[in-house]
């Protein structure tokens, strides 16, 4: 189990949630956009395709689903509490596995 740090926008809104990376061409500048108290994703709309890591209560990856592309609806596990939201390829050339933890750093909003 690793433990990484990230530099994240948080989605902590209503608006934000609903929002979230619509809009954009490319990914923002940032390592992801952290959904807190989410379980189910979706990419409607999208440009391009991103990562989805679900994490549990503790920020324990228990979900990474890879090159999710555009018009995709998505759910976490019965454990899942929140979601990030990270670059295509990002998850793989992290090393993020299932039982690491994500410790949300800089939570700057987004």
């Amino acid at each position: 189990m690793a433990i990484m740090r990230m530099n994240i926008r948080v989605a902590d809104t209503l608006v934000k949630k609903m929002v979230g990376l619509l809009g954009t061409k490319t990914f923002p500048d940032c390592d992801g956009l952290f959904f807190p108290d989410v379980a189910c994703i979706h990419t409607f709309f999208m440009k391009y395709p991103i990562d989805i890591v679900f994490l549990d209560k503790d920020n324990k990856v228990n979900k990474i689903l890879g090159h999710v592309k555009p018009f995709r609806i998505v759910w976490g596990s019965w454990k899942s509490v929140s979601v990030l939201e990270l670059a295509d390829g990002s998850a793989s050339a992290r090393n993020i596995k299932v039982g690491d933890i994500i410790g949300i750093e800089g939570k700057e909003n987004g």
